[in-house]
């Protein structure tokens, strides 16, 4: 409870308001569970080997996904997170992308390493920004908050937050 209040507070901070409402995104489906055809996860899987890092198509059974409204009144993006051992790192981040889908092709909006994917109220061009969380250990992790500027995902804020003997504390940080 104390993480999601921090992070409340943290994300009223960064959009200049008193409490900003957000929603946290699991990223847990299946293709079938988040409407997604086998051509549909083809067309990820070479979006994701061409544009990512490292990605490889053999890991795609290691792919989840979820579907989500940012802009209007029908699902059109879908959060993409990489489950496989090989993609996350010692403190569970794992690769995150967002893609729009637009007459059956698939586009990246963001690509970044995340254990928390939150969708906040706040719009940037008309569409939902996007709240990462990240650990860098056991005791400290990073927020960074995306604003969409009409054709991507952008940083715009960030925060580290620290916890030590029971206590939580952030503080603004560059986004690098």
């Amino acid at each position: 409870m104390k993480h999601c209040m921090c992070i409340a507070v943290l994300l009223s901070l960064a959009f200049g308001q008193t409490m900003v409402r957000r929603a946290r995104v699991l990223i847990d489906q299946k293709p079938a569970a988040a409407n997604l055809s086998s051509s549909d996860l083809e067309r990820i899987a070479t979006l994701l080997e061409n544009s990512a890092d490292d990605w490889q198509r053999e890991r795609t059974p290691a792919l989840r996904f979820r579907r989500v409204t940012l802009s209007g009144a029908k699902a059109e993006a879908v959060f993409v997170r990489s489950t496989s051992a090989r993609d996350c790192g010692a403190t569970g981040n794992c690769p995150v992308w967002l893609l729009r889908q637009r007459s059956g092709v698939f586009e990246l909006l963001l690509s970044d390493f995340a254990d928390d994917v939150s969708v906040a109220d706040q719009r940037g061009s008309g569409w939902r920004n996007i709240v990462l969380g990240s650990n860098r250990s056991a005791e400290t992790s990073e927020l960074r908050v995306f604003a969409f500027d009409d054709h991507t995902y952008v940083r715009v804020t960030c925060y580290e937050e620290s916890a030590s003997a029971g206590h939580v504390s952030s503080h603004k940080i560059s986004c690098e």
